[in-house]
């Protein structure tokens, strides 16, 4: 190995040592009480988050950043890269460091681009942001998006901030009572009633009472609360996937 293989070496070391504290998904995740409370409101109110601690100081991390893109002197592709590194964690770190306020906007536009900005891989059909997300928000939902076993091994590997999950028993429990009050011919008491529920927009049908559940965001923080306590996944398999030390983190053993 020459010399300027070691010192780029030397480079990447470093930085992946910088970049290791940096969650970007733990550190922007909300707590569970922040969507609850949201769907209890039925939207009503902005959602209140408080976020948890960064696990770094941003100004000693940006400090170490430059200093190693001024270690970066070459011009080939190997250097170029690493700046492009530094840079997009520099980026990253203004952008955790700025949670809550106005120039959160700011540096996601600068790491993710505006709303408006085009796709740069589809400039013959002229998509824009704005397009794709729309796309991607009507496609099919994948498997991993709800609260499955791939999904919650995601979660705890950091892949993911979270998943949505509706104990299974709660709905066949509320399906049960309010099908028996429905057998005998009677209207259902309203303690079983909480909410409405309307025909697609187009569709023939009128507003009908309906019972809704609250669905709850499983993340690290309560996984082992909900989906592990009610058996949704299987705890042996998640910590062989998901891997010991990740379940233990969680609580879960």
């Amino acid at each position: 190995m020459t010399r300027g293989h070691e010192s780029l070496r030397s480079i990447c070391d470093a930085l992946c040592r910088v970049q290791r504290p940096i969650r970007v998904i733990r550190s922007l995740a909300w707590d569970r009480s922040v969507h609850e409370r949201f769907l209890l409101k039925r939207g009503t109110e902005l959602p209140q988050p408080s976020y948890p601690p960064l696990g770094f100081d941003p100004a000693k991390t940006l400090r170490e950043l430059k200093d190693l893109r001024k270690r970066i002197r070459g011009v080939n592709g190997a250097e170029d890269l690493l700046r492009g590194v530094c840079d997009q964690t520099m980026a990253v770190v203004r952008l955790l460091s700025s949670r809550g306020t106005k120039d959160f906007y700011k540096h996601s536009v600068e790491l993710f681009g505006h709303p408006r900005d085009e796709f740069a891989e589809s400039s013959d059909e002229d998509l824009e942001n704005l397009e794709i997300a729309k796309y991607w928000a009507s496609r099919p939902r994948a498997r991993k998006e709800r609260a499955t076993l791939d999904g919650m091994v995601n979660v705890l590997q950091g892949f993911q901030c979270g998943s949505v999950y509706k104990p299974i028993y709660l709905e066949a429990q509320d399906a049960v009572a309010l099908a028996t009050v429905l057998r005998a011919g009677k209207t259902p008491p309203s303690a079983l009633l909480n909410g409405t529920t309307s025909p697609a927009s187009g569709t023939a049908g009128n507003t009908q009472p309906a019972s809704l559940l609250v669905p709850y965001w499983v993340d690290v923080s309560n996984m082992n609360a909900t989906v592990i306590k009610d058996n949704f996944v299987d705890k042996t398999q998640l910590c062989t996937d998901a891997g010991a030390a990740a379940c233990s983190a969680a609580g879960i053993s």
